[in-house]
């Protein structure tokens, strides 16, 4: 019925293309910023993300998809709100650990 993401286990690029550049690099989960050389005000991607675009209302694109003349072909076609939205929160909550793993 409706895809989701498995469990993967990450090749990092550190492991399979490792750079001696690498080794100066610090990422910081905490605020999601980036040191290079020990030396701070690098953005990352993700943060210019949150800063672009506005929050992701899950509730008017569910609605948005339920109101269309394309509904019956969606994937999600069938899936109540509450299901779509849980489908959506775990597979959003398994791709942030893979790309911080990626960090």
């Amino acid at each position: 019925m409706a895809s989701q993401i498995t469990s993967l286990t990450p090749v990092l690029l550190k492991d399979k293309h490792a750079h001696e550049r690498d080794t100066h690099i610090v990422f910081q989960e905490r605020g999601h910023t980036y040191y290079i050389k020990r030396e701070r005000g690098y953005t990352s991607v993700t943060t210019l993300i949150h800063k672009a675009f506005e929050k992701f209302n899950a509730d008017k694109i569910i609605d948005g998809m339920m109101n269309s003349p394309k509904w019956p072909d969606s994937k999600y076609f069938g899936m109540t709100k509450p299901e779509i939205k849980q489908m959506w929160n775990k597979n959003g909550q398994e791709a942030a650990k893979m790309g911080t793993a990626m960090h």
